[in-house]
């Protein structure tokens, strides 16, 4: 099947929506404790995000399921294909964790949601789970919004495994597994966090559409894709946020990879500008969170509208930041020969 990178532009939009959506679901949690009824943002919105918004991370579990697969096609030996993922994870989440260091200790003690010793701040930073010192946490690295990470270095670690064994058929491999493993996996041993968890199922329909992809000559008529949509939406709307969320939400990847390219001709730069913040968008954010909760909350009483600009436009410039200096610098020395099919 010869793989438009056109046909990619929706996801880098999606990615985008996932992010934000995440953003603003941690918005309503530090600042408004769930309850948004007094926020110029309303009520609404405010259930929309409580409920709605954490499906950011859902989505991009099925994206990493899709992009890896595709990847994997690319004939790369296990070790290339392991280098490259943690050459595009580990740089920046290592930079937004030594960030948070001395936001502990000098600019706002009170307000991170963290605690840590020298064991779990080194489990943290290669993605071990651990049970986070703060005792209200439970199973989060140093930089808590890092759990996700967890999942997707046991993702590429567990492909990796089978490319060796399997080749360009490891997809297939971990398929069985992540649908397996979940349900079988005892709750009290080794990685249960991430062995039994739900979230592999997310994986594994990542890969089911990838599979789909690549045998898909001719794509679906809108029609068809519209039908789809329709499914994800009825799912959302009749089990909320949560109950059908491994249904609704692959349904909804799979409509934003199928759907015709057209709809995104003219949005190609917004797209691959959201898509390519869409990670360090994620781990940016809770340092604003943190020192807006320390020094905002007075600003956030008197002027919601410009409380609401500073954390999107500093969200903006610290991931942009990330982006330019950190990650730029380590794609350009470590893919400067290399052609890959995604990032």
């Amino acid at each position: 099947m010869n793989t438009s990178n056109q046909k990619l532009y929706s996801i880098e939009l999606l990615r985008g929506i996932a992010a934000w959506a995440v953003v603003m679901h941690h918005y309503n949690q530090v600042f408004f404790k769930w309850d948004m009824s007094t926020s110029l943002l309303g009520g609404t919105f405010g259930y929309l995000t409580m409920d709605y918004g954490k499906l950011g991370v859902d989505i991009f579990f099925v994206i990493s399921g899709f992009i890896i697969t595709i990847t994997s096609q690319n004939h790369l030996s296990a070790k290339d294909f392991f280098i490259k993922r943690c050459v595009r994870v580990i740089p920046a989440y290592w930079f937004f964790s030594l960030l948070l260091i001395p936001l502990c200790y000098v600019l706002a003690p009170e307000n991170v949601y963290t605690d840590w010793d020298f064991s779990s701040l080194l489990q943290s930073f290669f993605f071990i789970p651990n049970e986070n010192p703060s005792v209200y946490l439970g199973v989060f690295p140093f930089l808590p919004v890092g759990w996700t990470l967890n999942f997707e270095m046991f993702f590429y670690s567990l492909f990796s495994v089978f490319i060796i064994k399997y080749g360009r058929y490891a997809s297939v491999a971990v398929l069985f597994f992540l649908l397996i493993v979940p349900s079988v996996w005892p709750a009290s041993w080794i990685y249960s966090s991430i062995l039994s968890s739900p979230y592999l199922y997310q994986f594994a329909a990542g890969i089911i559409i990838a599979l789909i992809y690549m045998c898909k000559e001719n794509g679906h008529t809108d029609q068809s894709i519209f039908k789809i949509l329709c499914c994800a939406v009825f799912f959302l709307y009749v089990g909320g946020a949560q109950d059908y969320k491994f249904i609704s939400v692959p349904l909804l990847v799979y409509v934003f990879i199928f759907i015709n390219p057209v709809f995104f001709s003219k949005t190609k730069r917004l797209s691959t500008y959201l898509g390519s913040r869409s990670y360090a968008v994620y781990l940016a954010h809770p340092m604003v969170l943190y020192l807006l909760n320390e020094f905002g909350k007075e600003l956030l009483i008197n002027n919601e509208a410009y409380f609401l600009l500073i954390y999107i436009i500093s969200i903006v410039l610290l991931s942009e930041l990330s982006v330019r200096v950190v990650e730029s610098i380590v794609s350009v020395q470590s893919f400067k020969k290399a052609k890959c099919y995604a990032n």
